[in-house]
């Protein structure tokens, strides 16, 4: 669903080691999850976060991952292991958006027939199935904090909604992967731009209300309400926004990182 992963410079985690032992009072968060915290071709929503504070930042999300992916086998040891060893006061998590609108879409829709409203097009038994997955995932999440650092606050975000078109990843004027939404769509006789808009709403929008159910139900569980920031020009492909939507994505999470860290957020100018 993203471009190749990058690989991660040893640096990094070598400075984040560093600035836990030598800067003791500065947050210490854990990054994860897929490619709206880890776009490789511009800056993404994390990339601005660290812009907003002093932290001791671990980032460890690859672009292209899934939720489900990540919330099992070696992935989730991986998570497992770190939490149990650095104090991480919070996790910065992105992860649901491939499971639903990527590779996997195809599975989620019918045929379109003539009498057929947008509706009608989703597979609401599957959809719903694929979402009580994600739910499941997070809660795994939850267990795997609760286990290991049961003070740690975890803060996740419910995407935007994306517009089914075609494009797809690019760097320069080739076309590296995607697009995905589109041609799962009209593979399913899906034509009508307003129909296929409304299908990838209808996704986001039952993704984003299970988090906030999760969030009523589990302390430390913060969503940050992203549906709707980003205008038509903020894309820069199906699913990807521009530099400039990932810093109004980013924004969104300001006002909880000054509430969890106070004195140690900037605040926005």
């Amino acid at each position: 669903m993203s471009p190749p992963p990058k690989k991660r410079s040893l640096t990094k985690s070598k400075k984040f080691k560093r600035s836990v032992i030598k800067t003791p009072n500065r947050p210490v968060i854990l990054s994860e999850g897929d490619s709206w915290f880890d776009y490789p071709l511009h800056k993404n929503t994390v990339d601005y976060i660290e812009r907003m504070g002093s932290f001791s930042m671990l980032r460890v999300e690859n672009n292209g991952d899934e939720l489900l992916a990540i919330l099992s086998g070696k992935q989730k040891g991986k998570i497992r292991k770190l939490l149990r060893k650095y104090p991480f006061e919070l996790i910065l998590f992105s992860g649901g958006g491939n499971d639903i609108v990527g590779e996997d879409l195809l599975s989620l829709l019918n045929k379109k027939k003539p009498s057929y409203s947008w509706e009608q097009c989703i597979n609401k038994k599957r959809a719903l199935r694929r979402i009580k997955q994600l739910e499941g995932a997070y809660l795994d999440l939850i267990y795997l904090r609760d286990d290991n650092r049961p003070n740690c606050t975890i803060m996740v975000h419910g995407y935007d909604y994306p517009l089914p078109s075609e494009s797809g990843v690019k760097i320069g004027p080739f076309k590296v992967i995607g697009p995905w939404m589109k041609p799962a769509m009209e593979e399913k006789k899906i034509f009508d731009q307003r129909d296929q808009n409304a299908i990838a709403r209808w996704l986001i929008e039952s993704f984003n209300e299970t988090l906030h159910t999760i969030a009523r139900k589990n302390k430390n569980f913060i969503v940050i309400e992203t549906p709707g920031t980003l205008n038509s020009k903020e894309w820069v492909d199906e699913i990807h926004p521009t530099s400039r939507g990932f810093q109004k994505i980013a924004e969104k999470f300001r006002p909880e990182l000054i509430r969890l860290f106070p004195g140690k957020v900037k605040r926005a100018r």
